[in-house]
């Protein structure tokens, strides 16, 4: 029993000296990892918006949108401009269907001196796959809202497009 409570015991110190170099890393980096996911999401185009920017410099910073839609409103003019970006691509090999592999075997009724022939059976022995690639990619949706021409807010979203060969 002794023997199991060291073990236990040498564990539990092991994964102490683990969460606390782990915690030694992170304070010695000074958090540097989650500054540089803000950098990163400060180096998009729609960081560079501001509020009531006219709609031609929303056009520069961000480029041609994708779609335009009116937005119905009391007074003025509400317009929702969507741009959309790929980040990543992957391509999966999927099975989109099976072909059987039959063969055809002869069946002997009685002895081998009956004059008459034996009767063929069809059996599926396997079956062939066919594959497709899939392709999958991560789009990046960014919804502007503008009103009367000006910048008003932003909507970033994520979404995935499949696509066969």
């Amino acid at each position: 029993m002794k023997t199991f409570r060291n073990h236990r015991l040498s564990v539990f110190v092991g994964l102490l000296s683990v969460a606390a170099s782990a915690i030694a890393a992170f304070a010695a980096d000074g958090g540097a990892g989650k500054k540089q996911a803000v950098a990163a999401a400060d180096q998009t185009p729609e960081a560079a918006l501001k509020w009531a920017m006219p709609s031609a410099a929303v056009r520069e910073v961000m480029g041609q949108p994708d779609e335009i839609r009116s937005l119905p409103a009391p007074k003025g003019k509400a317009e929702v401009w969507v741009f959309r970006r790929p980040v990543s691509r992957r391509v999966d090999r999927v099975v989109v269907g099976a072909v059987p592999i039959m063969s055809t075997t002869y069946q002997v009724n009685g002895s081998c001196r009956e004059k008459r022939p034996g009767r063929a059976i069809d059996q599926k022995i396997g079956e062939t796959l066919l594959y497709a690639n899939l392709f999958v990619t991560t789009v990046e949706k960014v919804e502007v809202l503008l009103f009367n021409e000006h910048f008003v807010t932003s909507k970033v979203t994520r979404g995935e497009e499949r696509s066969y060969n």
